[in-house]
């Protein structure tokens, strides 16, 4: 059965998700035997993301007060005074000799806790760190698949939704057949592969089938052409 990730998406979900994982961990210090360097990186990564989130909102909401100031200065009503300039947010104090990666290390943390002779289902469920069940019918679905030219390689797009990746499949001018070209397990990826004849554009085609566990699922994508020109020489 496939599951949605734990880690919500949306950063106000996020903010919302480590609450509640720092409040109910301190329910299970004993039982899952939290040391007391465990305990400090989920106050640390709680502590942190909290003041972060709240300085960049702070700063959005001086950057529109301070828009406002200038159109005040610059097109405000004739005689009317100016008044004091909005007060710039003061940023949050992190030590710099943190080590980066606050919620990586604490995904580490939470997959150690699972392995841990007390961890159950239950206290999972508690802690937010067992996300849901996705009942996915594979018979109706189907890969997605963008791209676009840069300038030494094609950049192929797609969304992973539930799979592990694709299979990439391509077909060069000339060709009859397409070929796999590569399984692809993070988007974008970028096709290098140089022109057959340099100076020649190419319209290189392009098409997704999705995979699980080793194996294709669902339809495939959609066929698209990507023009790709290679280097520019002078």
């Amino acid at each position: 059965m496939k599951t949605n990730p734990y880690f919500p998406y949306a950063e106000a979900n996020q903010v919302i998700w480590i609450g509640n994982f720092k409040l109910k961990i301190a329910d299970y210090l004993l039982i899952l035997v939290i040391t007391t360097e465990e305990q400090d990186l989920v106050t640390l990564c709680h502590d942190a993301f909290i003041a972060m989130v709240n300085y960049i909102e702070s700063l959005n909401a001086y950057s529109v007060a301070y828009t406002e100031y200038k159109h005040k200065l610059m097109e405000g009503k004739t005689g009317a005074a100016l008044g004091a300039a909005p007060v710039p947010p003061v940023p949050p104090t992190i030590d710099p000799t943190t080590i980066v990666g606050l919620f990586n290390r604490l995904f580490v943390l939470i997959t150690s806790i699972k392995l841990r002779a007390n961890y159950s289902p239950v206290i999972g469920k508690t802690l937010g760190v067992i996300g849901s069940e996705v009942v996915i019918d594979w018979t109706t679905f189907h890969a997605n698949l963008t791209g676009i030219a840069l300038y030494l390689a094609n950049q192929l797009s797609f969304v992973k939704k539930h799979l592990d990746g694709i299979n990439l499949y391509s077909r060069l001018p000339g060709a009859t057949e397409f070929t796999l070209l590569k399984y692809v397990g993070v988007s974008p990826f970028l096709d290098t592969r140089p022109l057959a004849v340099a100076g020649v554009i190419e319209k290189r085609e392009y098409y997704a089938v999705g995979v699980v566990n080793d194996v294709e699922v669902g339809f495939p994508s959609p066929t698209i052409t990507v023009i790709f020109s290679g280097p520019i020489t002078v």
